[in-house]
This record gives structure tokens, C-alpha cells and sequence, in this order.
């Protein structure tokens, strides 16, 4: 499945490529980074040991993850923590059946919750 870690509304906000390969890196040290060197829609790829597939969108604000929910979910908290507290994001799936705001104060169950059948 896939989720989407993004702005909830457009900004002119944007991540430096090579930070946020270096601090992937650095946290989840099992993940192959792929720089995209020529213009595509990703700005950076990485796939990961437990299964996680990522990328950082060209406009270098939208995450999008494949995999578990809730390896997808511990790096969405992740990335919270490494993004700036004043840029407010949100976390959805691929056909928007539910979005959580990522903020600070969000957790693990908040995350999973709207994403796992009852």
C-alpha cells in the first residue's frame, strides 16, 4: 500500500536532497539511497531491509512510502521529527480514504488506526 507524507495545502517549503538522504541514512543505515540525477518525477529514491520503499517527490515536499503500515507509519514519525514544526503536514493513502495530521504530538496508533480494517 501506499502512503503519502505531504504539505496539506501548497508551499513554497522544500527539502534540501542531500540532507534528507544523509539523515535516512544515518537513522535506517539498512537503506539503499538512489539519487536521481536527471529530471524525473523523484528527486530521491531509497528502499530499505524491511521493505520500505520511499522517495522524495521533484517539488522536494511530498514523501511517498510503499510498504507495511506501520513501517510506514514509524518513519512518517521519523520524518515529523526532521522536518520544521512550522511546516504542517499530513498523512494519507493512495486513494485518500483517510489523512491524519502529522504533528508533534501524533503517535503510532494515530497513524495506523484509520488505515487498518476493523
Amino acid at each position: 500500500m501506499k502512503f503519502f507524507i505531504s504539505p496539506p495545502e501548497a508551499t513554497s517549503w522544500n527539502l534540501e536532497v542531500q540532507e534528507l538522504a544523509h539523515a535516512i541514512q544515518k537513522t535506517f543505515g539498512d537503506i539503499e539511497i538512489h539519487p536521481m540525477e536527471h529530471e524525473t518525477s523523484h528527486a530521491l529514491e531509497w528502499t530499505s531491509a524491511n521493505g520500505i520503499e520511499g522517495s522524495l517527490d521533484s517539488d522536494r515536499n511530498t514523501i511517498v512510502l510503499e510498504g507495511d503500515i506501520g513501517a510506514c507509519a514509524r518513519f512518517a514519525l521519523w520524518y515529523r521529527d526532521f522536518v520544521p514544526n512550522a511546516q504542517a503536514l499530513v498523512f494519507f493513502d493512495e486513494s485518500y480514504s483517510a489523512d491524519v495530521a502529522l504533528t508533534a504530538n501524533t503517535n503510532i496508533d494515530d497513524l495506523m488506526t484509520p488505515f487498518v480494517p476493523g
